[in-house]
């Protein structure tokens, strides 16, 4: 895979800026590579050398950074030659790998607009961007405003009788093509050119991002992670969950081609939310996570809203941040990277003892939306998805929402699926959608209690008691090797080596029983080491043996453990 390849090489640079001593080095981890994006107000600051040793020096002494992209062009302003070439070549001579990036964006900050690529002036200029990008990079990393949602007069003209989705996914298959990765090869034939998708992944057609021909047109994808807080309003579809789940779904889409995760440190109530977005997006074992953006990582950030757990032994700790810091021999006060470089050393630890995720296959075809981001609620309740864009034949249970209808044969297929043998649940949604379209037939002959009904509003199902969400989670993984009985807010991650992830985003210490297929003595915790031991064997004539454990788990914090 074109991301997970790293050469061992010296960089022999001559730089003005190599003067001063090299920063105390933070413990290395090891299972993944950490990437930090250099947006281009950065890279004009950088024109300073003795602010980019001094900033350097004081990020990589928190994290270890591998690779940096170094932005080219953002909201109107293209990087001048000179300075992407210093910029690249202080990082080549600290052994940092570096890659290129874009943003096709206009307007100013917090109001970014896409480009109208029906637009000559703008064509042109974005054919410009990518040349020029490539003529100093092998690898260049598009943000993910490399889109289009704009309707100007030369936009309806060109786009004539379709719909607005089905415009602008032509459109930008063919700016990619001709515009972007065309160019970019012309000018560079070692140039890979990687789109970012944003974490908006239900409407990715709306604005012309097109899973289904972009990854056969790029040479690989980026994932956005970023969640952020979903008490606010702004991101309020987006919960935790998804930094895990929508890798995995790109992974689906694209396998081992999805380079890693992305995330920012914006719009968190606590501190640990960021956190958590980090360990979620490794969890669902991406290569690499980048950290966006290197300003923001220089910053100070608030404790915020974390009182009510502050004083427990949670996984991410003032305590041992603090000491994370200390023991770098840092002059400065804690910042982000320091946040970035202990939250990642956490997840690091165990990463390596998991094996391949595992979970529930469900169906999402392409440019498909609909009863939107619910794969997400439901790993909130403890349910872990496999969100796949084929329909999955290969599993025994698949569970359908209300977006695999726009898959024109789906009937057809969930009666094949049953003749098989498998099993099939279906949403109340997808349900209402496919009325008068052959699923009354199946729901009155196969399978009239297979249905999950949905709550109007999706966190309406995190306040559902205890005990039905036990049994829908029993219901829906029967055979699954994994199942918690847990209040909503806490989820599993499964690994088919049998070990698995508990995490909890509650505010308080929240009791679990694993319930694991077939007879297990004991968990192992895979950071600890401590074991614990079985407290009931089950079984009934319906069911399979099943043998169950108790734990606690901390607020805001994961644990890991393997069978034994």
């Amino acid at each position: 895979m074109f991301l997970r390849a790293r050469l061992l090489t010296v960089f022999l640079v001559v730089s003005t800026c190599l003067s001063s001593s090299a920063a105390p080095a933070p413990p290395a981890h090891d299972q993944f590579y950490v990437a930090i994006y250099i947006t281009t107000d950065v890279v004009e600051q950088m024109k300073d050398p003795a602010w980019l040793q001094q900033s350097w020096d004081e990020i990589s002494s928190q994290v270890k950074v591998d690779k940096v992209y170094i932005e080219s062009y953002r909201r109107g302003v293209l990087a001048d030659d000179a300075s992407l070439e210093t910029v690249k070549s202080f990082f080549k001579a600290h052994g940092v790998e570096v890659a290129g990036a874009i943003a096709f964006s206009h307007g100013p900050k917090g109001h970014d607009s896409t480009f109208s690529y029906t637009d000559p002036k703008q064509r042109a200029e974005t054919l410009h961007i990518s040349e020029l990008t490539a003529q100093h990079f092998d690898e260049i990393l598009l943000d993910d405003y490399f889109s289009t949602n704009t309707t100007t007069e030369s936009d309806i003209a060109a786009k004539g009788s379709e719909s607005w989705s089905q415009f602008r996914l032509h459109l930008m298959d063919e700016v990619s093509r001709d515009l972007v990765v065309g160019p970019a090869r012309a000018v560079n034939p070692r140039v890979k050119v990687i789109i970012k998708y944003p974490n908006w992944y239900e409407t990715y057609q709306n604005q012309g991002y097109d899973l289904d021909q972009e990854p056969k047109i790029f040479d690989g994808l980026y994932t956005g992670t970023e969640t952020r807080e979903p008490s606010f309003a702004r991101w309020g579809h987006l919960q935790p969950y998804e930094s895990y789940e929508i890798v995995r779904y790109l992974d689906n889409v694209d396998p081992d081609h999805n380079g890693g995760g992305w995330i920012d440190t914006y719009g968190n109530r606590y501190i640990d939310r960021y956190a958590e977005q980090l360990w979620d997006t490794l969890l669902a074992k991406a290569p690499e996570i980048v950290l966006f953006e290197y300003g923001d990582l220089l910053s100070q950030p608030e404790a915020g809203d974390r009182q009510a757990w502050s004083a427990l032994g949670t996984t991410f700790n003032y305590a041992g941040l603090e000491k994370w810091h200390d023991a770098t021999g840092s002059s400065t006060p804690i910042n982000y990277a320091t946040v970035a470089g202990y939250s990642l050393s956490k997840v690091n630890a165990v990463l390596g003892k998991l094996g391949n995720p595992i979970g529930v296959a469900s169906y999402k075809p392409y440019q498909s939306s609909g009863e939107d981001f619910l794969h997400n609620y439901l790993g909130m309740i403890g349910i872990p998805i496999d969100l796949r864009p084929e329909f999955p034949t290969d599993a025994k249970m698949v569970l359908l929402t209300a977006s695999a209808q726009f898959d024109p044969e789906i009937v057809g297929k969930i009666k094949a699926h049953l003749k098989a043998g498998g099993n099939v649940i279906v949403t109340s949604g997808l349900v209402k959608a496919l009325q008068g379209k052959g699923i009354e037939q199946i729901a009155e002959i196969h399978i009239p209690g297979n249905m999950l009904t949905i709550p109007e509003h999706f966190t309406d199902l995190y306040s559902l008691p205890q005990p039905v969400l036990t049994s829908i989670k029993q219901h829906l993984m029967a055979d699954f090797p994994i199942q918690i009985d847990a209040p909503s807010l806490v989820s599993l991650f499964a690994y088919d080596n049998r070990t698995f992830v508990v995490e909890s985003y509650r505010d308080q210490p929240t009791p679990v029983t694993v319930s694991v297929l077939g007879l297990a003595k004991r968990l192992r915790n895979l950071d600890s080491g401590e074991m614990v031991k079985a407290v009931a064997m089950k079984r009934s004539a319906t069911t399979p043996q099943r043998t169950e454990f108790e734990i606690e788990v901390a607020p805001h914090s994961f644990v890991a453990f393997a069978e034994e």
